[in-house]
């Protein structure tokens, strides 16, 4: 019984895995920005690691993450 429990809780970490942060890259809804220097304080930190998702819109006030021309990650606020 305990060993079901454990394949079933296990099966159930995949499902999320899968379906709620499974990365871009392998074609999930999730993106992975890590934070690199204090721009963005006090919200977060460098080295913190932010989970994205595209929205439809977004508003004022909204924290993005997004690629500049360069290829390099930078981090804003939309105002």
């Amino acid at each position: 019984m305990r060993r079901a429990l454990a394949i079933v809780a296990g099966l159930a970490a995949v499902a999320g895995w899968f379906f709620l942060v499974r990365p871009v890259a392998l074609g999930g809804p999730t993106g992975y920005v890590m934070v690199r220097g204090v721009s963005m304080n006090p919200k977060y930190h460098s080295y913190d690691l932010v989970l994205t998702r595209h929205q439809s819109r977004y508003h004022p006030g909204d924290i993005v993450a997004y690629h500049v021309p360069k290829g390099q990650p930078g981090e804003g606020i939309i105002v």
